[in-house]
Parts: structure tokens; C-alpha cells; sequence
């Protein structure tokens, strides 16, 4: 059912808005946390559409509770697209993850926070602890498609790449292992992006 509504949803969307929409990179079918860039509210519905063209459909992507969960209709339509409420502070959005890949799905988060950008923070290392590989995912172009602050979409390509998984080490902390997932999910090559 969801990969049904995220190919109708989204596909359609993304036939209009990016006919040029492309996707690369191989997708693990265990549960595992996917870490992505985040600069528009467009990036959660590129990488449904992408792992849904894989058949990958058993992830539900963090949400800022304060923000998609502010009501009960913002509620009803995240939990319909496969979103689950992250608040921004506090332990509870690590252990509702865990919770998650406990039952067998994988999670989507974006360790930035915010579309502003910024630093990685260390709840993706927490979450995953020595149990949970990271999926790196790059999105780029979602930031020109819908901007911060826009509410109509722009035609432009969007390219997802999804990268090699990464484990913690053992003995390796929550801000090295942070760093690593960082710097493959910012550091990819704009060439191998674009191609």
C-alpha cells in the first residue's frame, strides 16, 4: 500500500516538477538507518519515490513532531506518507527508532536537523549504536525544486545517490562515527551526482 502512494504521489510530482529525476547507488534490504542531507521539504518525498522504485517500502522517515504533528490532520497525513513524530530534543525520537528497527523496518533521519543545514548531530550514531549500518544518502537539487519558505515547487533536476553502508567501529565514538557519516553523505563527488 505504501509504495503504491508513494509511486502515485510522488512519481507523479516528480514527473512534473523533475522529469530528469535519478537515482544510484545499491539499497540494503535488512533494516538500517538511512542519514541524508536535508535542505527542503521535497527530500523525504525523493527518497520514498527512489526506495520505492527499489521496492524497498518498509521505512518510515523522523518527522519534527512540533512541526508535522502539530495537529491531528498534519498528524493523519504524515502517518499516511510513512513519516513517524521525531521531537527535536530528548531521548524519545532515538528510542521510537530503535523501536522501529527493532520490529524489523528501517528509518529515515536527517542528521541535520533542520533544511538550514548545518553540522551532523549524534543521534544517528546513538540510534545505530554497533547493531544498525548507516545508509549515507545525498539529495541534491530539492533545495531550487521547493525552497525553505516557497510552497510552489520549481522545475529542476533531483539526483539521490544512496552510498555504501557504514558500521561503528568498535571503540569508535558517537562524534567520530558521526564525522564519518558526515563526510559520505556531504562529501560525494557533484560529478557522480550529476551522472
Amino acid at each position: 500500500m505504501r509504495a503504491l502512494l508513494w509511486r502515485l504521489l510522488w512519481g507523479t510530482a516528480f514527473r512534473i516538477w523533475s522529469p530528469g529525476f535519478h537515482t544510484s547507488g545499491s539499497i540494503p534490504s535488512d533494516p538500517v538507518i538511512f542519514a541524508a542531507n536535508h535542505a527542503s521539504h521535497a527530500d523525504t518525498a525523493a527518497i520514498q519515490l527512489a526506495l520505492a522504485r527499489a521496492g524497498h517500502t518498509r521505512v518510515l522517515a523522523a518527522g519534527a513532531e512540533d512541526y508535522f504533528f502539530r495537529n491531528r490532520i498534519f498528524a493523519l497525513l504524515s502517518r499516511l506518507i510513512g513519516v513517524f513524530p521525531f521531537p527535536r530534543t530528548g531521548p524519545v525520537g532515538v528510542i521510537r527508532s530503535r523501536d522501529i528497527l527493532g520490529r524489523g523496518g528501517s528509518v529515515l533521519l536527517f542528521p541535520q536537523g533542520t533544511r538550514n543545514g548545518g553540522p551532523f548531530r549524534r543521534g544517528v550514531a546513538r540510534i545505530a549504536g554497533t547493531s544498525h549500518a548507516v545508509v549515507p544518502v545525498t539529495i541534491r537539487g530539492t533545495a531550487r525544486l521547493l525552497p525553505k519558505g516557497e510552497h510552489r515547487p520549481r522545475r529542476t533536476t533531483v539526483s539521490v545517490v544512496f552510498g555504501a553502508a557504514l558500521r561503528r567501529a568498535p571503540g569508535e565514538g558517537a562524534a567520530a562515527f558521526t564525522a564519518r557519516i558526515e563526510e559520505a553523505v556531504l562529501g560525494v563527488d557533484d560529478r557522480a551526482v550529476a551522472a
